[in-house]
């Protein structure tokens, strides 16, 4: 088989009907709205006057517009530096913490004549499968008045297992 015929078969499987191109193009369309929308919804809401979000509600389209939220933003601008520098400050020494003992640990599970290797790794692996979150997850949802049993319970711990996490359409 030539290099020609081979290009022209790849080209062939590569390529998107219009139809397909065209379902695409109004997916992420409504998926790139989806994101921007809520931005500049919160956004309008912070220009609009606290009177009119009073009188008419939350509008994309302010009846008022005001730049209070803003002033106040500004008056208040080092005690929101000292929190955000205090944000960066227990993430960085929380990473380097983490990161200097996640490596010395593993360093020590490495070696095979350690005699407390099978220990230890249970004592890694368990917290692993077992998330601070779940007990918090089934004392919270399972004593809670909605109705839900230790059934659901443990169902919403297991998906929060997985990394998929419990989302509210979960919850019934």
């Amino acid at each position: 088989m030539s290099k020609a015929t081979n290009d022209n078969a790849m080209n062939k499987l590569n390529r998107i009907k219009p139809a397909t191109n065209a379902l695409f193009n109004v997916l992420f369309v409504i998926l790139g709205l989806g994101c921007v929308i809520p931005i500049l919804y919160v956004f309008m809401i912070s220009i609009t006057s606290e009177a009119s979000i009073t009188q008419y509600g939350y509008q994309f389209i302010p009846h008022e517009f005001s730049g209070s939220a803003y002033k106040f933003l500004w008056e208040e601008k080092n005690t929101i530096l000292k929190a955000l520098l205090i944000s960066v400050e227990v993430t960085v020494i929380g990473t380097v913490v983490g990161v200097a003992l996640t490596t010395l640990m593993g360093y020590v599970l490495s070696r095979p004549g350690y005699k407390l290797n099978g220990f230890l790794t249970i004592v890694v692996f368990i917290p692993m499968i077992f998330g601070g979150g779940m007990v918090a997850n089934y004392v919270v949802v399972g004593h809670s008045s909605s109705g839900c049993t230790c059934t659901d319970s443990f169902c919403l711990a297991s998906i929060n297992l997985t990394s998929i996490g419990s989302s509210p359409l979960l919850r019934g």
